[in-house]
């Protein structure tokens, strides 16, 4: 069970790698946030800190090389990133982990598209272009 979840998160927050820069990791965030939506209940009742612990792992893992290869054509193509790609990519993993523990643990703070909204904000700090600063 716990091998399959771990499995369908990687695989829905795999995003096509065509898309524009701002596209793409803003798509890994909703993808993401979509899953814990579906599954919440599921998480919840089984060990939100076990599997959230195991998705994390597997997220860092899964989600690094492909997030740090993008990073770096981004800088090349102009982009401006918050601190080095290596860095930039460890922020962004983190942060999605860390907001996945809250989201589960407050789920009727705030809602997904307020969460998402805040979260696009986020990404256009973390990697933007000189000439579309927000």
């Amino acid at each position: 069970m716990m091998k399959e979840l771990r499995q369908q998160y990687i695989s829905s927050i795999a995003v096509p790698s065509f898309q524009s820069s701002e596209d793409y990791y803003i798509n890994i965030i909703r993808n993401g946030l979509g899953f814990l939506q579906e599954y919440q209940q599921l998480i919840q009742a089984i060990d939100a800190d076990s599997i959230l612990n195991i998705i994390a792992h597997s997220t860092g893992t899964a989600l690094r090389n492909e997030l740090l290869l993008h990073l770096e054509a981004d800088q090349r193509f102009g982009y401006v990133l918050v601190a080095t790609p290596e860095i930039t990519a460890e922020l962004f993993i983190g942060s999605i982990n860390q907001i996945s523990r809250w989201l589960i643990k407050n789920p009727n703070k705030i809602s997904m598209e307020s969460l998402l909204k805040e979260l696009v904000s986020y990404v256009h700090r973390l990697v933007y272009r000189e000439d579309k600063r927000v």
